[in-house]
């Protein structure tokens, strides 16, 4: 399993150097950073940022996310861009927006290399089964928001279609006992950060912050390996 380090672009630099191999980051948050910067780095995830623009109201044009994924690296992965529904819509206005989503799949598949749709939570299994017709990497986004009992119920119905049949990439997702009871791919999250937004170490000093996100970021690469490990011994090795 790959553990993926969601931060801006221009923290992935000091993110490496701190010993984190995998990294995501967002086309809304760092769109300008130039290509040079990038490209050195090679497992890398770019989000559309589809579900951020939602969140503030605007929309992500289609075009210019390809643009911006064709100047980049073409055997990074880029994340579909979804179509969110507004909140209160109908059944018949959530479907659209589902369909237009497979729409920007297919489409974005004949310009880009490495396309991960994304199924949500909320949506019928229906949707699952057809992007495992048309790829074998989906993006699954649980519900964030929610407890992980919640999160789990939902899990449980997608693993049991996709099994090891596909590679799945939870979106925001990393409970370590949920890693150990789902055959993730991949998983990508900000939860390294956890203790320096909440935590006693908001007052720290420089030096005692670089030591405490070592050691968190080293914890998620120790988890990384462990739970590789464990499905390898179940039987589950991802190519």
């Amino acid at each position: 399993m790959k553990y993926f380090f969601s931060a801006p672009a221009n923290q992935i630099k000091r993110l490496k150097e701190m010993g984190a191999q995998n990294f995501l980051c967002s086309y809304v948050v760092s769109p300008k950073e130039p290509k040079h910067f990038l490209g050195t780095y090679k497992s890398i995830i770019i989000d559309s940022g589809a579900f951020s623009a939602w969140n503030s109201g605007k929309e992500v044009d289609i075009e210019k996310y390809i643009e911006y994924a064709q100047s980049l690296d073409p055997d990074w992965t880029y994340i579909n861009l979804d179509v969110i529904p507004k909140t209160g819509s109908t059944p018949k206005e959530i479907e659209r927006c589902i369909e237009k989503g497979k729409e920007n799949f297919l489409y974005i598949k004949t310009k880009l290399k490495n396309v991960l749709p994304v199924y949500h939570y909320g949506e019928k299994l229906s949707v699952l089964k057809w992007y495992m017709e048309h790829t074998d990497y989906i993006g699954i986004s649980p519900a964030n928001d929610t407890s992980e009992k919640v999160k789990r119920k939902f899990l449980n119905g997608v693993f049991d279609i996709t099994r090891d049949k596909v590679k799945c990439h939870g979106l925001g997702y990393s409970s370590f006992e949920g890693m150990l009871r789902y055959p993730f791919y991949s998983v990508d999250s900000i939860s390294y950060k956890r203790g320096f937004f909440n935590g006693q170490n908001f007052m720290a000093t420089t030096k005692q912050l670089v030591f405490f996100q070592i050691e968190s970021i080293n914890k998620f690469l120790r988890h990384e390996k462990y739970v590789t490990d464990v499905w390898r011994e179940r039987g589950v090795e991802w190519k």
